[in-house]
């Protein structure tokens, strides 16, 4: 690029690429970043689309969707051995009640499976009360709100919890059980 610097480009600063990059990324760059009317496009977009975010992740028909299809995602991966209600015991203990949870004669706890990167419930929350912009306790005023929210936390990370005990199950480490989910 003729501006190594990063005036023209400032994500750009530092990288160089052949000749023929030039005219591409600078048209791209003036089409999305470089006129104000395509910036206030873009950007009232990112608002109309945050606002949508906001209420389905609000509602319980969002959360009850995700429930159908990461159970047929469960069963697909797992078949039979998604569905035994020792591992959903144990998910639930260690994702609601927070207790450690015994497989294959190691003991796990909540902290350790949040540690290697399993979602165990907290994704949605996070989704649902820091994205808003809000403290969680102003929507735990509105019921339905509060009730989704934390049925959606609870459902996302029963699931997913799930399939890594069965990694786990099986002989995988704590790694392998988060890559899983």
């Amino acid at each position: 690029l003729k501006d190594p610097d990063g005036k023209a480009i400032p994500e750009l600063k530092g990288f160089y690429f052949p000749k023929e990059f030039e005219d591409t990324f600078t048209r791209v760059y003036q089409a999305f970043f470089g006129d104000e009317a395509a910036k206030n496009l873009i950007q009232y977009h990112d608002k109309i689309l945050t606002v949508w975010e906001r209420w389905a992740l609000a509602t319980p028909g969002y959360h009850a969707r995700n429930f159908y299809s990461d159970t047929f995602s469960g069963a697909m991966e797992y078949g039979m051995d998604f569905f035994k209600p020792k591992r959903w015991q144990d998910a639930f203990n260690t994702v609601v009640l927070k207790k450690p949870i015994k497989v294959n004669g190691v003991t796990y706890t909540y902290d350790d499976l949040v540690k290697a990167g399993i979602p165990v419930g907290t994704q949605t929350a996070t989704e649902g009360g820091l994205k808003m912009g809000r403290p969680a306790t102003v929507l735990e005023k509105v019921s339905p709100a509060q009730y989704s929210l934390k049925a959606g936390n609870y459902r996302e990370g029963l699931g997913r919890t799930v399939a890594g005990i069965i990694e786990l199950e099986r002989g995988g480490t704590l790694i392998d059980a988060a890559f899983t989910v």
